[in-house]
């Protein structure tokens, strides 16, 4: 994010700069007053970070959709990760029994109501059943890598 002041006297509202997204409508699926439901498309974060605030899937519904500021992710997806996500009320006890489990870790709590399974192109043929990748993940600058400081992480993979 980059702002941009000035010495003058005169009041300026500062100048927020963020990174580009795509200019691909964000489709609803489902709205209730408890929760929606959406097609987060490739390229847009589903909430603001360090580097955006304006252009993340839950800013734009706010703006074009009217959703109330008490709505928060039950799952997320990657930037660069296109699929459903959905919002909630969680500040509604029952809405958030309903989108809660019984975890106590806040992630695994957020994601255990939803499977996500991610289709990918490769270069080659993919081998038959699964592969496993036991690599640790970094991320940095809105990306994920493989890197020897990152955290533990396992991934499947299988072609069907």
């Amino acid at each position: 994010m980059l702002t941009i002041s000035t010495t003058s006297k005169s009041p300026l509202a500062p100048i927020i700069i963020e990174p580009p997204v795509p200019n691909t409508p964000i489709r609803v699926l489902e709205q209730t007053q408890d929760y929606i439901v959406f097609d987060k498309p490739h390229g847009i974060t589903v909430h603001p970070n360090e580097l955006c605030f304006f252009n993340t899937a839950l800013e734009i519904l706010r703006r074009d959709h009217d959703i109330p500021h008490f709505m928060h992710a039950v799952n997320r997806l990657d930037a660069v990760t296109s699929g459903i996500v959905i919002f909630a009320n969680m500040t509604d006890p029952a809405v958030r029994q309903r989108f809660q489990s019984p975890h106590t870790d806040a992630d695994a709590e957020l994601n255990s109501l939803v499977d996500k399974e991610y289709v990918c192109r490769v270069v080659g043929e993919f081998p038959e059943g699964s592969v496993i990748v036991k690599e640790p993940i970094l991320q940095s600058a809105g990306k994920v890598m493989i890197d020897p400081a990152g955290k533990p992480s396992q991934t499947r993979f299988v072609r069907k």
